[in-house]
């Protein structure tokens, strides 16, 4: 089963920044920057807005976003989705006796891992893209004047910049297409679906060149850079799993190299998400 309420998708804008000092000892503090600001759904209003509602504050510290639901009814979800002690305690006797609603919470917030990277090159004004998606899947897209600055996460097939895209290709349909199966169901015929298989590449669109990646592979034209840290490949295909190519994508510059853009794409293989 797919929690689709376990998801978000959100446009971000960078409002302000301050600084945070988190005292390593007693003499050196370790004072870093903290971007603030707000959230917009990106869905619409007959859809459930995100697990931290429609307009969510937010804020970029190091390697963590948090995004704040500042809606006063806030989403429900069950608790062993929490990543605290009190939801992984097992439930009271009380507990046990009462519906499941009263195992569930509210979210206050959620984190996800990133790496430090997309800190150390905000700025105030920029746009962030982030989401959530089913499976765990997770991607971010900074952008800055409509030029991409950083990007990284899942492939969704989202345009980075003008021009400058990333996508998941399939296979031909056959010509002429297969007869349809059918399977027997005591009487009833119920179609079999055909799986229309995905290509083992992933397509980057930069400009007019186009670029087949697969694992650990690279493609660089005016100053654009992708790395595939994951394609389809080594995805193993189970009953209700989904694909999750990984990548990362910048244009290039004193602060963010190929190195940098490969070790944020590496970063995002497994990236942390917890509910609060």
């Amino acid at each position: 089963m797919i929690f689709t309420g376990l998801t978000f998708d959100y446009d971000l804008r960078v409002e302000a920044q301050t600084a945070r000092g988190t005292r390593r000892s007693c003499t050196r503090p370790d004072v870093g920057t903290v971007w603030l600001g707000r959230a917009v759904s990106n869905r619409p209003v007959f859809n459930t807005p995100g697990m931290v509602g429609a307009r969510p504050t937010f804020e970029i510290r190091g390697r963590l976003l948090i995004l704040r639901s500042s809606d006063v009814e806030k989403q429900k979800f069950p608790a062993y989705f929490f990543g605290d002690r009190r939801s992984q305690s097992p439930p009271r006797d009380s507990e046990r006796r009462h519906s499941f609603s009263a195992l569930e919470r509210e979210v206050h917030s959620v984190s996800v891992t990133v790496d430090g990277t997309l800190s150390s090159v905000l700025r105030v004004g920029d746009e962030l893209h982030v989401g959530l998606y089913e499976g765990r899947r997770f991607c971010y897209h900074l952008t800055r004047n409509l030029a991409l600055v950083l990007a990284a996460g899942t492939v969704t097939g989202r345009e980075l910049e003008p021009g400058f895209v990333l996508t998941q290709e399939y296979e031909p349909d056959l010509d002429p297409p297969p007869e349809p199966k059918f399977m027997n169901l005591g009487g009833a015929r119920l179609r079999v679906a055909r799986i229309t298989p995905m290509r083992p590449f992933i397509t980057a669109q930069i400009g007019e060149q186009r670029f087949e990646l697969v694992d650990g592979q690279a493609a660089f034209w005016n100053s654009c850079y992708v790395f595939l840290a994951r394609s389809n490949n080594s995805f193993q295909m189970t009953f209700g799993a989904i694909p999750n190519p990984i990548f990362a994508a910048a244009r290039l510059s004193q602060r963010v190299t190929e190195e940098t853009v490969k070790c944020v794409a590496r970063q995002m293989l497994r990236p942390a998400i917890r509910l609060r």
